[in-house]
């Protein structure tokens, strides 16, 4: 493709920022953004780049669809392609991106800082190869897949259609990763990935406590055991604590039971009932010791 042909980019969003950058390294000229939404008004009037609102630009230009999310981006591409058939696809590569002169790169792919494209490396349609990451040689990547930041493959690797491998992610040389499929961030692949799967190094679960549903039986459940064995407890060791509770009352203070304030459930306080082993003043104690 002409590089000196002006390009206008669809999608107007993170991705399109990112990709604006890509575009001003490589010295090609942004006529337009197009974005439905066009969230990003502000920031483009600052850049000086215009809003087309349709595509019916007077000069001859080229398009690139600055889309992050896989399947969307193809079909934006396809729509746009089946709208304007004589439109050709811009491929951009910064100027920082190392790419083999033995690797192929289809139209619409996006190259980013520091990324790496080794020898005899495929990369197909409306490939996203995100800032320092890194292909190796014979790799094959096909349409619509991405790389995330610093992801790296070994050699030979094959990576399926609108597939991810995620930030950080490492896979093994030689394994083939299927169809719309998800590597997770800083995993480690050793084995090939079939269509339609997700993979993770380690899962977090947040749990939203305000939506979390209560088993009203079970809570129930849970409080007569709690009521069963507490109460069969006092009666074994009644014999073991009637001692104690009659040494605490002819010795020291005379206070058996302390109670100390708790906060229960639903901010309830209430208060937990324990054995005086202590003096009354024994906190001003500590304090005034340690002054």
């Amino acid at each position: 493709m002409d590089e000196a042909i002006a390009l206008v980019i669809i999608g107007a969003g993170g991705h399109g920022r990112a990709v604006l950058d890509v575009a001003v390294s490589a010295n090609r000229k942004v006529l337009a953004f197009i974005d439905e939404g066009f969230g990003w008004a502000g920031h483009v009037r600052r850049s000086n780049y215009p809003h087309a609102d349709n595509m019916d630009l007077q000069s001859d230009f080229a398009f690139f669809v600055a889309i992050g999310d896989n399947s969307l981006r193809q079909k934006i591409v396809q729509k746009t392609q089946s709208e304007m058939p004589n439109v050709k696809q811009a491929t951009l590569i910064h100027k920082t991106a190392y790419v083999s002169p033995y690797a192929s790169l289809s139209p619409g792919c996006v190259v980013m800082g520091q990324a790496f494209i080794g020898p005899n490396c495929r990369i197909d349609e409306g490939y996203i190869l995100n800032t320092a990451s890194h292909i190796d040689h014979d790799g094959t990547m096909q349409e619509f897949s991405s790389l995330g930041p610093k992801a790296c493959l070994g050699g030979t690797v094959k990576l399926g259609r609108r597939s991810i491998i995620a930030i950080g992610a490492t896979v093994k040389h030689g394994l083939e990763i299927g169809d719309d499929s998800l590597l997770g961030a800083h995993s480690y692949l050793h084995q090939s990935m079939p269509d339609h799967s997700i993979y993770k190094a380690y899962q977090q679960v947040f749990m939203n406590i305000e939506r979390l549903e209560i088993n009203t039986s079970k809570v129930r459940m849970l409080r007569f055991f709690d009521i069963l064995f507490s109460g069969t407890a006092l009666i074994v060791l009644t014999p073991i604590l009637l001692p104690v509770c009659l040494l605490l009352r002819i010795t020291g203070e005379g206070v058996v039971f302390y109670a100390q304030p708790r906060i229960g459930r639903n901010g309830k306080v209430f208060n937990l009932l324990k054995f005086a082993t202590m003096l009354k003043n024994s906190p001003q104690i500590g304090t005034e010791a340690s002054q």
